[in-house]
């Protein structure tokens, strides 16, 4: 499988391992494309299991749509219950790092019998997060409040060589080799993708927990406790 389809949309996926195998779902964040699992799909895939990584919604050429409500979380888990369909398996395991850890907390929520196991990737339960942005010392990461700027992130991260130097350095930063953080960023950088990826931060309160689950302490979110169901 090279690509799936929701409707209209067509999202790029990187297919590893048997056919056969039993079916992982990887999730990346942002800055990121699903190339960031290239470390891990071959570990995977040696153990007998097919890997699917997509370029969610924003990332792949033909799946960019316009209207920043197009990327809200029903929207986005829609996208995975659409891979998973054309997948031909009845249940996955999801893995998802960043905001790609958000949207299958959220899958899960919505469609546990879909799910063998779930692994999310220093994103805590969206509930844990909605209560330690109101009691955390850390608060939210700098680039949340820079993101709902008009224009200004943009200018910073998109349309130029410059300012993929910037992103390449973002992304080998958090472990990509030199040349796999080049690459990414020349496809992150360009102004359309880089624009929809944005919309995953300005569309608005898109953390609405089901009241289901607790979020269990998270260290990097510095509170300490179980967060009521």
């Amino acid at each position: 499988m090279e690509s799936f389809r929701r409707g209209e949309l067509v999202f790029d996926v990187r297919d590893y391992g048997p056919a056969d195998g039993p079916v992982v779902i990887l999730l990346h964040g942002f800055p990121r494309l699903n190339t960031v699992w290239d470390a891990v799909v071959p570990r995977l895939a040696a153990k007998g299991y097919r890997c699917l990584a997509p370029n969610q919604r924003g990332y792949s050429a033909g799946a960019v749509p316009r209207r920043r409500r197009d990327y809200r979380m029903p929207e986005l888990v829609k996208d995975v219950d659409a891979l998973i369909e054309a997948s031909g398996s009845d249940r996955v395991h999801l893995v998802g790092h960043d905001w790609g850890g958000l949207v299958a907390w959220s899958f899960a929520a919505r469609y546990p019998g879909r799910l063998t196991t779930l692994s999310s990737l220093s994103s805590p339960h969206p509930a844990a997060l909605l209560q330690s942005l109101m009691t955390s010392r850390q608060g939210l990461a700098w680039q949340v409040y820079l993101f709902q700027l008009p224009a200004v992130p943009e200018r910073l991260f998109a349309g130029s060589s410059r300012n993929a130097d910037r992103v390449s350095k973002i992304l080998q930063r958090g472990g990509q080799s030199t040349a796999a953080a080049d690459r990414d960023a020349e496809v992150i950088s360009e102004p359309t993708t880089f624009h929809a990826a944005l919309n995953w931060y300005r569309v608005g309160p898109v953390l609405r927990p089901r009241r289901q689950g607790d979020g269990s302490d998270d260290v990097c979110l510095e509170r300490r406790g179980q967060v009521p169901a």
